[in-house]
């Protein structure tokens, strides 16, 4: 079963993470473009689950199909979305 991860980071950011992997998928500015990002990956990708992380340590679990349009905006790939630096 694959999982994507949503979860903030020390710096205010969030990242997109599949299963435990050491390197994001995709880092954003806010939880709901995180999450949107997760959401279209997990659709195109076939992830089963999306597990939202937020600052307190609560979890919740978003559908992989939420049934409802990504904004390409948001999508990995797009230029708000922005990628690590490879180091």
């Amino acid at each position: 079963m694959t999982m994507l991860h949503v979860i903030p980071d020390e710096l205010g950011n969030w990242r997109v993470l599949e299963d435990v992997a050491a390197d994001p998928l995709s880092k954003h500015l806010s939880a709901t473009q995180a999450e949107a990002a997760a959401v279209a990956y997990a659709e195109t990708h076939g992830c089963d689950a999306i597990l939202v992380h937020d600052r307190y340590h609560r979890c919740r679990r978003l559908p992989a199909r939420a049934g409802r349009r990504v904004p390409p905006r948001f999508a990995l790939g797009s230029p708000t979305a922005r990628r690590p630096a490879e180091h």
